[in-house]
């Protein structure tokens, strides 16, 4: 194998391997599940935001928010009813519920939600799902460098921060791990400021 298709893999790893979910919004009805849930995300470091219900949910500071967890039954009231408001936010949407059904699913999808998951789910597979939605959102497949353009600017700034704390702060290195060029990089640091 060449040097630089071994190089674009293991840029391709190491971009996929950039965490893009760093606070996350829940919106679930069930104080205990909502409780435990923020515990587990908090334990892999995830920043959270907890509410019960939707009117709470739009009211929370969703500019400052990567990726949303929304009960599919709040209360009386179905999550199918908010999404549009939420998405105004540009922020990505993955739903979950112990009774939804594949026309929910199906529903939820046309409207926009990124994913929708079965109650219980285990952390890891929670985070995948919150991390695959957020990449959704950036325009990220897997191997592709994310679209810095497409994440809100709070969010941009946490992106670089992580990368180039995890890369010591070398310009170079943080644009081979995100997939830029380093003048490319360097745009958006100063766009942003580091």
């Amino acid at each position: 194998m060449g040097k630089d298709r071994q190089t674009d893999r293991q840029t391709d790893r190491q971009t996929d391997s950039v965490r893009l979910v760093h606070r996350v919004l829940i919106i679930e009805d069930d104080a205990k599940l909502r409780r435990a849930t923020e515990r587990s995300l908090r334990g892999r470091g995830v920043e959270v935001i907890g509410v019960a219900d939707a009117e709470a949910a739009l009211a929370a500071p969703l500019d400052d928010v990567d990726v949303i967890l929304a009960d599919v039954w709040l209360g009386r009231r179905r999550v199918h009813e908010i999404v549009a408001d939420l998405l105004r936010h540009r922020v990505p949407i993955v739903a979950w519920s112990g009774l939804a059904d594949a026309e929910d699913g199906f529903e939820l999808r046309e409207l926009g939600v990124h994913r929708l998951l079965s109650k219980p789910v285990e952390t890891d597979a929670l985070v995948e799902a919150l991390e695959s939605a957020a990449r959704h959102e950036a325009g990220a497949a897997p191997g592709r460098a994310l679209d810095l353009r497409k994440l809100r600017p709070a969010a941009v700034r946490r992106v670089l921060r992580r990368a180039l704390a995890e890369t010591g702060g070398s310009v170079t290195a943080t644009a081979r791990l995100l997939g830029y060029t380093r003048p490319a990089l360097q745009y958006w640091i100063r766009k942003i400021g580091r």
